[in-house]
């Protein structure tokens, strides 16, 4: 898949943007932060995951906040080879339009556009989309990718392993087929006809045990009824004794009712006598009552009258307290404004001396400014100095590399070549033997002298020749095609260095080193010239600014203005008689200073007096001693006006109290004196009704009378514990209950009986014992059945996981081509030591350097960042680029150091290189300069919609 271009229309916090992005390569989108980098690619995912109708919550989160209008999401991208425009938009007047580009145009809209839409989806890796995006909150951590296709694929072609083409693959798919017909997929439980026989085979073992149970059932009922019979005959013989005995204990209790009578008349008669008796003394005792409370309430009068005195008494006294208090407080008041009114003056005087101090101040600080400033000037001079210095030609660091890899190349290929050709020893017997290259220019073939002895390696052609006597040729059968490769190697290591302008690899190196040192000291200098000015509050655009023109950051000069603007001002306030009336001394504060005569002379010609910083600061400090004095009274009459108050507030609430009370007291004497007299008068007429002794006669006669019932009553009580009545009554009741609870029981007999009796008869119509026997045979059928099917189910389970075990054995073989791929784009970063461990998932565990091996969680976060973004880049150069995806990296790299950074910007040039022409990088940042180091890479900059 590739991403052409995607069009934003009020999605979130965007109202319109398209971005184009090119088919290849690298493409850094760049941007302030919330400026909807991350905006853009997760818009497009619910581009190809969510209905245009969708109202779900993720459709949701795409609406502007406070806008009610619907998200347009506009997508050109080729997928599975064809290329199309996408177009959704959701919530309001939901659409979906699909186009589809190339020679068979498509224009669909609505359900037929989702519709191809899921068609066209359907060749997207999905699993491989996901990993090879690294987001902003992700620790660079690689998603498992076994479950990737178009990955298999690749790992299969790179370790030879060729499980997804051919017979490998059919033979697997049969398998799992034939397995499907006998286990399910997910939990591997038996389904189909093989179920089905496991379900008949339990059944038929259920019909069985059911048919034996049912026989033993039926012997058991026969028992059952002649128990039943038994039973019946015992309960009949119960029910007849149980009879007679409630009849004989009947008739000792109708012997006995009589004596329970008059015990009832005698318990009617005591509770009468109790009543009258309980309503005499009730009577008296509320006389006494009555009596008792007219007596409390001429005693509470009483008391009330004597307290009522003693509060008039009371307040008189604090009258005179609460007068000479208030008079205290307005003394207090009145000292309190006095110390108020110093303390202002003293603040005065302080004002004026913070002014002369901020004076020097200002002058000492536009001293510094003027001598920073000098100082920024001679350091842009030695910036633009260095600049222009560099070498005439300097070679990059990379141009450098491709040297060194193409001078590497020819030496590999040289040293290939010797060794792959033939060694010849040659010894001459006589003279006249000649050893040369067939063909060679004259001259070129060597003459041996008799008995030397010449040893060569025969990288072209070679021939010996013995005049008169033999000619020996030594060929190679491949030696040309080596030659001819050695030969492209030279010559594209010659061009590049006459590209270059260089005569050989050392002047390469050399230019390259020259051109190194020459940036770095350009880095010092400009590092130098950027600390001074943070150093000095110039922000970071103002320092890129004066970093490119040589010129001071405006910000800067406008402060040397404002400050000298200000030590004006200030001098104008402190010298001049129109300044700031504050500036004044009163003549009752002394000069800080130190210097004066006591106030005599006036502020503005002092003022106009230059001092020296000591003598400012010592005329502050003056001052604010003066003003801490001041404080210090101001606090003290405070103190004494609230002592003062509080002894006030003291004084009135006690008056108030006793005002308070004196009119509780009133009040009281105004209900209780009347509530007195009506209790009293109220006694008297009831005395003159029935007088107190009258009463008390009365609750001594009805309590003898009580007496005299209670004694009678005890006498029935004992004459019917005598006769024992509740026993005869119990008897009766023992006797009625067993009399009910025999006929219960022979009632259910007798019906346990008649239904044994027809569950008999029942059973002995169904033919119990030919069901068992049919049951048997039904079981035997079932069992056969089963084993046949279980045979061959558990052949096939044996043989898929047998070619389960064998695939995933070489699945561990991906392990291998995914490792190389990612060591080689990793030693680019870290140098030759550098390492992986890679488990069977392909997922990252242990990185080694320099023979220090870590796990990958315990690496910094840096680390993981940069290996998480390698680990990307080499799978996208594993699988097909036709069937492959962008590699997505949202602000990553923010940990990283600058010499990690241009490093990372070399892995990410090979994105364009031969391995991967086809890579689709896209880098989100808003922080361009982290991916600077990439070389020839696209920039698209988003500005605010």
């Amino acid at each position: 898949m590739r991403l052409h271009r995607i069009t934003l229309r009020d999605v979130r916090g965007v109202t319109e943007r398209t971005v184009h992005l090119p088919d290849r390569g690298v493409v850094v989108v760049e941007g302030p932060n919330e400026i909807g980098k991350s905006t853009l690619l997760e818009a497009f995912d619910r581009l190809l995951d969510l209905k245009a109708t969708s109202r779900s919550a993720r459709a949701q989160a795409l609406q502007p906040i406070g806008r009610d209008v619907g998200p347009f999401v506009e997508a050109e991208f080729t997928i599975g080879g064809t290329r199309v425009r996408l177009a959704k938009q959701w919530l309001r007047s939901p659409r979906t339009e699909l186009e589809v580009l190339g020679e068979r145009p498509e224009q669909l809209a609505g359900s037929a556009a989702q519709a191809r839409l899921e068609q066209l989806v359907s060749h997207l890796d999905t699993t491989l989309w996901d990993a090879l995006r690294l987001a902003q909150s992700d620790d660079g951590t690689l998603v498992p990718l076994m479950s990737s296709g178009v990955l298999q694929q690749a790992l299969d072609a790179a370790a030879d392993a060729h499980l997804h083409d051919g017979d490998g693959e059919q033979v697997l798919g049969l398998v799992e087929e034939e397995y499907l017909r006998y286990f399910t997929a997910r939990t591997g439980r038996p389904t189909g006809d093989y179920r089905g026989a496991i379900e008949a085979h339990h059944a038929a073992q259920a019909e069985v045990a059911e048919a034996h149970r049912r026989l033993v059932e039926a012997e058991d009922l026969l028992d059952r009824q002649q128990r039943a019979r038994d039973a019946v005959g015992s309960a009949t013989e119960q029910v007849t004794g149980c009879e007679e005995d409630l009849r004989l204990a009947q008739e000792r209790a109708d012997a006995v009712a009589e004596v329970v009578a008059g015990h009832e008349r005698a318990a009617e008669r005591f509770d009468r006598a109790r009543a009258a008796a309980e309503a005499a003394r009730q009577a008296h005792a509320h006389r006494e009552e009555r009596v008792d409370g007219v007596a409390r309430l001429g005693e509470t009068v009483v008391t009330l009258e004597e307290q009522l005195a003693d509060l008039a008494d009371r307040g008189g006294a604090l009258q005179t307290r609460l007068t000479t208090s208030q008079e205290a407080l307005a003394g207090a008041e009145a000292a309190v404004e006095e110390a108020e009114e110093l303390l202002e003056r003293a603040r005065d005087a302080r004002e004026r001396a913070d002014r002369r101090l901020e004076l020097g101040r200002c002058r000492t600080e536009l001293t510094g400014l003027e001598q920073v400033v000098s100082a920024l000037q001679e350091q842009l001079q030695v910036v633009l100095r260095e600049r222009g210095a560099g070498p005439p030609s300097p070679v990059s660091e990379p141009r450098r590399q491709e040297v060194e890899r193409l001078a590497q190349e020819v030496d590999v290929l040289r040293a290939r070549h010797e060794a792959a050709s033939a060694a010849v020893r040659v010894e001459a017997w006589s003279a006249g033997v000649s050893v040369g290259a067939v063909g060679g220019p004259g001259g070129t073939a060597t003459d041996l002298e008799a008995g030397q002895v010449r040893e060569l390696t025969a990288t072209d052609d070679l021939e010996v020749v013995v005049p008169g006597l033999a000619r020996v040729v030594v060929r190679s059968p491949d030696a040309d095609a080596r030659r001819a490769e050695l030969e492209r190697a030279r010559t594209s290591l010659s061009d590049t260095l006459h590209d270059l302008g260089c005569e050989s690899v050392e002047e390469v190196r050399a230019r390259s080193a020259a051109a190194a040192e020459a940036a770095e000291r350009l880095r010092d200098a400009e590092r130098d010239l950027t600390s001074m000015l943070a150093a000095r509050g110039v922000g970071e655009p103002d320092r890129h600014e004066a970093l490119a023109s040589g010129r001071l950051p405006q910000a800067l000069q406008d402060r040397v203005d404002a400050v000298r603007e200000r030590v004006a001002v200030l001098r104008a306030e402190v010298a001049g008689p129109g300044g700031d009336p504050t500036l004044h001394r009163p003549e009752r504060i002394t000069d800080a200073g130190g210097g004066s005569d006591g106030g005599a002379r006036d502020g503005a010609d002092d003022g106009a007096r230059e001092t020296t910083p000591e003598q400012a600061e010592r005329a502050v400090a003056a001052a604010v001693e003066a003003e801490r004095a001041a404080g210090r009274g101001v606090r003290q009459a405070r103190e004494a006006r609230r002592s003062a108050a509080t002894a006030a507030a003291a004084a009135r609430e006690e008056a108030a109290a006793v005002t308070a009370g004196l009119d509780r007291l009133h009040g009281r004497l105004a209900s209780e004196r009347p509530r007195l007299e009506q209790e009293g008068q109220l006694l008297e007429r009831e005395r003159a009704e029935r007088p107190d002794d009258v009463l008390l006669d009365l609750a001594r006669d009805r309590a003898e009378a009580l007496e005299a019932a209670r004694h009678e009553l005890r006498r029935a009580e004992e004459a019917v514990r005598a006769a024992d009545v509740p026993g005869l009554a119990a008897r009766v009741q023992t006797a009625r209950a067993a009399l009910d609870h025999a006929r219960g029981d022979l009632d259910h007999a007798r019906e346990l009986l008649h239904t044994l009796t027809g569950q008999v008869e029942l059973a002995a119509g169904e033919g119990r014992q030919e069901l068992y026997s049919l049951a048997e045979s039904a079981l035997e059928d079932a069992e056969r059945r089963l084993g046949g099917l279980d045979r061959r189910a558990r052949a096939v389970r044996h043989l898929r996981s047998t070619l389960r075990e064998h695939r995933e054995s070489a699945h561990r073989a991906y392990v291998r081509p995914f490792t190389d791929a990612l060591e080689r784009l990793g030693r680019q970063v870290y140098g030759p030591t550098f390492a992986v461990t890679v488990d069977e998932q392909l997922s990252v565990r242990a990185r080694t350097l320099d023979g220090l091996t870590v796990p990958f969680e315990e690496l910094s976060g840096g680390a993981k960042e940069q290996l998480g973004i390698l680990a990307r880049i080499a799978v996208a150069h594993l699988v097909d680029p036709a069937q492959g995806v962008p590699v997505v990296i949202d602000d990553a790299l923010g940990y990283s150091d600058p010499r990690r950074l241009e490093q990372m910007g070399q892995v990410f040039s090979f994105a364009r290189g031969t391995a991967g022409e086809d890579v689709q990088v896209i880098l989100l940042t808003c922080t361009p300069d982290r991916y600077a180091a990439i070389p020839d890479a696209h920039t698209v900059r988003l500005a605010a919609s």
